[in-house]
């Protein structure tokens, strides 16, 4: 029987770790590459699960299997409504700025309404005050009134006696007649020039006469 030497068993061991070695490393690799496989197929499925969905939710009167079809169609459907979206964004902005507008507007016309309220209590409570004051000086100066009227004069009319005959007429004596101071007139007698107006008057009646009463032929 041969015995073997230290060395040669150590380097036979070292030979059958390293074939152990080489064929686990052969067994794990199959088994990752069979699972890449499966991970990449079940990708694609779910890939054209979702392709299916957005053509179906894209165009569904439409089936369209191309995958480069439907991904035309989701880029133009993705610009029309990017287009859409900037100009609700610019509505938007336009609509915010007119709120703005309008609650500036509101909060003017709210102070402007606190003033003419403001105005208008003021006013009222002048009228009222003047209303109490007119209230209150008016029985005063009825007062006044009636002390500033001025008083007649009081005419004491006598009443008239009845005369007593033959007594006032005994005692009192008619006062003596004053001096006349007429002149009297002095006679004036008619001159040759006083003639004419009377002829004159005599021959009108005369004229007037003979008109009212015509001759008869």
């Amino acid at each position: 029987m041969v015995t073997k030497s230290p060395s040669s068993v150590a380097n036979d061991a070292d030979i059958t770790a390293e074939k152990g070695s080489t064929v686990k490393k052969r067994s794990m690799r199959v088994p990752t590459k069979e699972h890449k496989a499966k991970r990449e197929k079940m990708k694609r499925s779910h890939m054209n699960e979702l392709f299916l969905e957005l053509g179906h939710a894209i165009e569904p009167s439409q089936q369209n299997n191309g995958k480069a079809c439907i991904l035309n169609t989701t880029t133009r459907l993705l610009r029309d409504l990017t287009v859409q979206l900037e100009a609700l964004k610019k509505e938007n902005a336009v609509l915010l700025a007119e709120s703005r507008y309008v609650t500036v507007e509101t909060d003017e016309l709210r102070d402007e309404n606190s003033v003419l309220e403001a105005e208008i209590e003021r006013l009222q409570d002048e009228l009222r005050e003047k209303t109490h004051s007119s209230d209150s000086d008016q029985p005063t100066s009825r007062s006044t009134q009636m002390q500033d009227q001025p008083i007649g004069p009081l005419y004491v009319i006598p009443i008239q006696q009845e005369p007593h005959p033959f007594t006032d007429a005994e005692n009192t004596s008619a006062p003596p007649n004053p001096p006349s101071i007429v002149s009297r007139p002095h006679p004036r007698y008619p001159s040759p020039s006083d003639s004419w107006p009377l002829e004159l008057l005599s021959k009108h009646q005369t004229a007037a006469h003979e008109g009212s009463n015509p001759s008869k032929p």
